[in-house]
């Protein structure tokens, strides 16, 4: 791991945003929940840029997983209810 500019180790993270959904990067490791800032400020990216399909493809295995924890809930309920 690198120092940031504080001079303290960066922590390395995983992106969860839409556009770098998985990505890992490196950043300074003071961050303030209050105003979501992170220190000094230095950024860095670990992963390379991601391209369309992969972007595309991660996307829907996300969404398709979420669709499929609200299903096992409702069988869930179901299963309950039958019982």
């Amino acid at each position: 791991m690198r120092k940031c500019f504080c001079g303290v180790r960066t922590s390395m993270l995983k992106s969860w945003t839409h556009e770098n959904l998985g990505r890992r990067f490196e950043a300074c490791s003071f961050y303030d929940p209050i105003t979501k800032s992170r220190g000094c400020k230095y950024f860095r990216w670990i992963d390379r840029t991601q391209t369309d399909w992969q972007r595309d493809t991660i996307n829907q295995l996300m969404m398709d997983k979420k669709i499929l924890k609200s299903d096992v809930v409702l069988l869930k309920e179901e299963v309950i209810w039958f019982k």
